[in-house]
C-alpha cells in the first residue's frame, strides 16, 4: 500500500469529546455492515459515532418538504455502537463519524492482519509496463517507481489515488467532468441542545436554498457537521466571518 501522506495523522489520537473533526462522514448501514464484515467496526471509537434516525429536508423558497426514517421493521446486520432501549437499530437511518475515525480503524485492522507492505509519505513517480528477461516475463505487470527510488511489480495494481490518478493514466481510462460552480464549506457546530428528541432521537436536517442546500448532520451530544454548499464568492466570504457571524449567515 503506497500512501502520499503520513499515516500516523490519519489516526485518531487523544481526541477531545468536545471537539471534532470537519472531515465527516455519513455511512450507511450496509456501509457499516460491510466494516464489521472486514472486522474493522470492532476498532471505530463508537463514543465518536452518532447513529441517526430521522431526516427533514425542505425547500428555502416554496416550503416544500419530506421527512423520512426508516422503516422500523427492516433489521439491520448488527447493532449500533451506541445501542440503548430508545434507540433500537432498526430505526437508524444511517451513522455520523470523522473520517479520522474511520481511517484510524481501517489501519488497526491492517496492523492487526500483517502481512501489508505500507509505504506512507512516499509518492508514485512513474508506472510502467515491466519486461521480459530470462528468468521473468513481466510484460503484463506494472512496475511502480516510488519517489524513495524504490520499484515495485505488481500482478495487479489497484488506484484509489483521487482525481489525478496516475493509475488512470497508465491504464488509459478517461474521466469527464464539469465544474458545478460550487463549493462546500464545512464546520462543526454546538447546538443549544439535543434536539426535540432529545439524546434518543437523532435528525438530520437539509435546506435547499437557489444557491445550494444547507445539511446539519448529527455528532455525539449536541454537536453536529455543517455542509454548506454555496456559490464560490459566498464560500470564501464565509470563510472570513468571525463564529458569530458566521452562525448568523
Amino acid at each position: 500500500m503506497i500512501e502520499g501522506q503520513d499515516l500516523q495523522r490519519s489516526r485518531l489520537h487523544e481526541a477531545s469529546p468536545s471537539s471534532y473533526s470537519n472531515r465527516c462522514s455519513s455511512l450507511t448501514p450496509a456501509s457499516a455492515g460491510f466494516l464489521k464484515d472486514i472486522g474493522a467496526w470492532q476498532h471505530i471509537d463508537s463514543s465518536r459515532v452518532q447513529p441517526y434516525h430521522e431526516m427533514q429536508v425542505w425547500d428555502g423558497v416554496s416550503g416544500a418538504r419530506i421527512s423520512f426514517d426508516w422503516d422500523s421493521a427492516s433489521a439491520l446486520p448488527f447493532s449500533s455502537p451506541k445501542q440503548n432501549a430508545a434507540s433500537p437499530a432498526s430505526s437508524t437511518i444511517a451513522y455520523m463519524t470523522e473520517n479520522l475515525n474511520l481511517t484510524s480503524a481501517l489501519l488497526a485492522r491492517l496492523d492487526e492482519l500483517g502481512g501489508v507492505s505500507v509505504y506512507d509519505k512516499t509518492r508514485v513517480e512513474d508506472i510502467q509496463l515491466g519486461e521480459e528477461t530470462d528468468n521473468l516475463d513481466l510484460r503484463s505487470w506494472p512496475l511502480i517507481t516510488l519517489s524513495s527510488g524504490k520499484t515495485l511489480a505488481a500482478r495487479l495494481l489497484v488506484g484509489a489515488d483521487g482525481a489525478n490518478s496516475p493509475v488512470r493514466t497508465f491504464a488509459g481510462i478517461d474521466s469527464r467532468g464539469w465544474d458545478y460552480e460550487r463549493h462546500g464549506v464545512v464546520a462543526t457546530v454546538q447546538l443549544d441542545g439535543h434536539g426535540w428528541g432529545g439524546d434518543a432521537v437523532k435528525t438530520a436536517y437539509q435546506r435547499f436554498l437557489p444557491t445550494g442546500p444547507v445539511a446539519l448532520l448529527p455528532l455525539p451530544g449536541a454537536f453536529s457537521t455543517l455542509v454548506w454548499s454555496t456559490l464560490p464568492q459566498h464560500a470564501a466570504h464565509l470563510k472570513t466571518l468571525s463564529p458569530p457571524d458566521f452562525i448568523a449567515m
